[in-house]
């Protein structure tokens, strides 16, 4: 299916519609293989997801695209926010999907994943009218890897003011506003980032670790304790060896680095 023109969508919407066909997978080659100038090639995820789409054309058959990384494992830049947030949204709805095509390159199929249990746990539904502490949310996004920012403008952040909470979740296009009442969320929005413009209300959000991975606190204190530890036992090996210079650009950058 990795192609474009797709004849064979009429058929698959129907076989869809009928219930007759499970969730497809649809593979797209390595990043890049297309050829050509810097539009997307006929073979990339996103413009078969868009075919996919357009020729289902139905809103009861979703089109789930699980993208690539587009870095290599020692790239000193990190994946783009956008990747990572279209890959959580996909890895949060694809346990409960029941037909749609899940469109992914074939490299990404060898990549390994975080557990079910790992984006469900820290994910976190708000709906008009539960009850919210704010303080813990605060220690909860953190947790999870968001940062708190004075102004929301990418996936990732959060802003307090009073009793606003603004935040941008993976998986959204927009960032939200939910405003609480004492501790009681009165309103969810859909937030401008530019302007700060309501762009209109929602009954409910669901806000989804910023990464994969998210080490937790207490592994990252147990690995700076290993590593003092041994940034002394190569400290004292360079001193008897009278390295002095190694010694001291080794300890600078470990401590600063």
């Amino acid at each position: 299916m990795a192609r474009s023109g797709l004849p064979e969508a009429a058929l698959l919407r129907t076989a869809f519609i009928r219930g007759s066909v499970p969730p497809i997978l649809a593979t797209t080659p390595p990043h890049g293989s297309g050829g050509g100038s810097g539009s997307p090639s006929a073979c990339s995820p996103s413009r078969l997801s868009a075919e996919l789409g357009f020729f289902l054309g139905d809103r009861d058959v979703p089109v789930l695209g699980f993208p690539d990384w587009e870095t290599l494992p020692y790239d000193v830049f990190s994946p783009l926010p956008e990747l990572v947030s279209e890959r959580l949204l996909t890895l949060h709805r694809l346990p409960e999907l029941r037909r749609g095509v899940l469109v992914v390159p074939v490299p990404t199929l060898l990549q390994r994943l975080p557990p079910r249990a790992y984006v469900d746990g820290n994910s976190l539904v708000l709906e008009v009218g539960d009850r919210l502490d704010l303080d813990a949310t605060r220690r909860r996004l953190e947790r999870a890897g968001y940062q708190c920012v004075s102004q929301v403008i990418a996936h990732g952040e959060y802003a307090v003011r009073g009793s606003l909470l603004d935040i941008f979740p993976m998986g959204s296009s927009e960032p939200y506003r939910i405003d609480l009442f004492d501790e009681e969320v009165e309103t969810i929005s859909l937030l401008d980032p530019l302007t700060g413009e309501i762009l209109r209300k929602l009954p409910r959000v669901t806000i989804y670790p910023k990464s994969h991975y998210v080490t937790p606190r207490p592994t990252l204190q147990q690995a700076v304790k290993g590593i003092k530890a041994e940034l002394k036992i190569r400290l004292e090996e360079l001193h008897a060896a009278n390295k002095l210079l190694e010694a001291q650009r080794l300890e600078q950058r470990t401590i600063f680095d």
